[in-house]
């Protein structure tokens, strides 16, 4: 890659751009897949966490989340000590595998499955903005996340605007750290 094309790439991260046909890829043994660059009309997918795939339509309005162990049942990701973009989890982990723009246009994310999260739900949902395509997110199924096991739920949906968040049967029994879970929503 020329110098120029590799300022030109950073730049357009730094300030977020994406550029035509650009695809971040992520190494190849973090299980993860990629596919082409935003407005190809192809979608993106992955796996993240243990048993979970996620799945980006080609228009980049919905975004979902699925089991795939057992009954559908899956374990999210915790948190990264090195996060990507510096936003949540699965923001993070998404974009590093799709392309920059890949979550501006979301209007849904769907929870599919028996899914549940680790001990650290830190920032597991921050980050999620519809930056192009106008109001909050729907955030279907998360009344049926089990969080029974999670201790840390830090900044879970910080920097994050979701229509509603169905909290009814969160399970917080073994939680003691709930700071800033809400922060810049």
């Amino acid at each position: 890659m020329s110098w120029e094309k590799t300022v030109a790439v950073l730049a357009g991260l730094v300030i977020g751009i994406g550029l035509s046909g650009g695809v971040i890829a992520a190494p190849a043994s973090e299980g993860l897949m990629t596919a082409k660059a935003a407005g190809t009309g192809q979608a993106y997918h992955g796996t993240l966490g243990t048993n979970c795939t996620w799945d980006l339509s080609a228009d980049g309005k919905t975004l979902t989340i699925a089991g795939t162990g057992p009954d559908g049942s899956g374990t999210l990701p915790e948190a990264n000590a090195n996060p990507y973009f510096g936003s949540g989890v699965l923001y993070d982990l998404i974009t590093k595998n799709s392309n920059y723009d890949a979550l501006g246009y979301l209007q849904t994310i769907k929870l599919s499955g028996n899914l549940k999260t680790g001990k650290s739900a830190d920032s597991l949902f921050a980050g999620f903005n519809a930056f192009y395509g106008g109001g909050p997110i729907s955030l279907e199924g998360l009344d049926t996340l089990d969080t029974h096991d999670t201790v840390n739920m830090k900044g879970m949906f910080q920097r994050s605007s979701f229509k509603s968040l169905d909290l009814s049967n969160f399970n917080t029994q073994k939680v003691t750290n709930m700071s800033s879970m809400f922060n810049d929503g």
